[in-house]
């Protein structure tokens, strides 16, 4: 009977054990999720240039509970860089995502595990970046004129190619956000979107233009 008793606080011991530990995991795993952290740095002279972009940003910042320390840099050398990487990994942040740094470091090999590059030239810089693939078809980039649609409906002209600045800046926070624990980074090379007379009909990409 004695024996009985014993074996029945044991287990009652052990699932205690069980809830406990599942308890802290759970609220361990909240808390982590809530506090997403991701350090930006912007070009400080070039806000119109980087608009659409960085509504993405905010956009998927948003929609996935990421936390941004924002800095805006018009030089950057690779010390300083070096120095902010490692003042955002005491804040706890993800990774770091570099907005256009052609426009304020210079060109040269940085080897750097959890930065991702968001770039039109510097691709063989960094080991990870965000850029579009290339094309033969001349690009144009957001905001694009609503008239072009009128243009295409009408056969003015045969299509256009459009690179979504604004999803690449999506993306990119996006990607940032999904590495957690031993999960790397990877590049990111989205293709300029074809809007055509069939695309137009449909009104598929009208979100694009702007009026």
């Amino acid at each position: 009977m004695k024996q009985n008793k014993r074996k029945h606080l044991i287990l009652i011991v052990i699932l205690l054990s069980i809830a406990f530990v599942s308890i802290l995991y759970v609220r361990d795993r909240d808390y982590a999720q809530k506090n997403k952290r991701i350090a930006i740095i912007y070009p400080k002279y070039s806000q119109s240039f980087i608009q659409e972009v960085q509504e993405g940003i905010q956009d998927c910042a948003y929609d996935h509970q990421v936390k941004l320390d924002v800095w805006y840099k018009d030089d950057l050398s690779q010390n300083e860089l070096d120095d902010l990487i490692t003042q955002e990994y005491k804040n706890q942040a993800m990774g770091l995502l570099l907005v256009y740094p052609e426009k304020y470091m210079r060109k040269t090999q940085y080897e750097y595990g959890n930065v991702l590059a968001l770039t039109d030239t510097m691709q063989d810089s960094f080991t990870y970046t965000a850029s579009f693939s290339q094309t033969s078809h001349e690009t144009m980039r957001l905001p694009v004129d609503f008239n072009l649609l009128k243009e295409i409906s009408t056969g003015k002209r045969d299509a256009i190619y459009i690179e979504d600045t604004y999803k690449l800046g999506y993306k990119s926070i996006e990607l940032i956000s999904h590495c957690e624990g031993k999960r790397r980074l990877s590049t990111i090379s989205l293709k300029p979107e074809k809007v055509d007379q069939k695309v137009v009909e449909k009104g598929s990409k009208a979100s694009l233009f702007t009026y």
